[in-house]
């Protein structure tokens, strides 16, 4: 790893125990500076601002929970199983309490700021993850339509929030069980299969 690599690690490292004991509002950027052992200068390069960095925590969560699965497109296996496999990896995510710990912290805070509000959603939404990558892979194999790719990914991701996430998050639900987690995923497979493979031509 290049020491720039190390550097925009220890500074996540530092930012999530920070969100973590301090929250969103009093976490400062010359706090996590500091904790890290970096130059202010430094962190701004990696993270010109605290939401860009509270969006990169947040992913660099989701991405390690999702890389505990083969998430690489495989061209001679059938989209379900593939994508069944993501979808349970995501729901993982979801539930991870260091991932709702965080979200719980910061969000509501964001949210209370329109134009933060807006700056988070827009940094969230284009940061690629595996499943966009897995998308693109699928499309540009001839198995998904090439069009509006990150669009049908909000639109996957949506259908999972809206069971697994936004519940838990804003009224303290349980996590879902077994039997509920494959409902939801069975529903969003079935969901975007439909709107979105590739129709063979008759």
């Amino acid at each position: 790893m290049k020491v720039s690599e190390q550097k925009r690690q220890q500074i996540l490292d530092t930012a999530h125990d920070l969100f973590l004991e301090k929250g969103f509002a009093t976490t400062a950027m010359h706090q996590v500076a500091e904790q890290a052992e970096v130059s202010k200068r430094t962190l701004y390069r990696h993270f010109p601002t605290k939401e860009v960095l509270f969006a990169h925590v947040l992913g660099g969560l989701a991405e390690r929970c999702v890389a505990q699965v083969n998430q690489t497109y495989q061209p001679d296996t059938p989209l379900e199983p593939q994508l069944r496999s993501l979808l349970h990896a995501k729901l993982e995510i979801l539930a991870d309490p260091a991932y709702v710990t965080l979200a719980r912290i910061g969000i509501p805070e964001v949210l209370a700021d329109p134009e933060r509000a807006q700056q988070l959603t827009e940094l969230l939404n284009a940061t690629p993850g595996p499943l966009l990558h897995w998308l693109e892979a699928a499309a540009a194999d001839g198995h998904l339509e090439k069009k509006d790719v990150m669009y049908a990914g909000r639109h996957m991701q949506g259908i999972l929030d809206t069971f697994a996430f936004w519940p838990q998050l804003l009224t303290g639900a349980p996590r879902l069980d077994r039997n509920e987690e494959s409902r939801v995923v069975d529903t969003a497979l079935t969901t975007f299969l439909q709107q979105y493979a590739k129709k063979a031509k008759s």
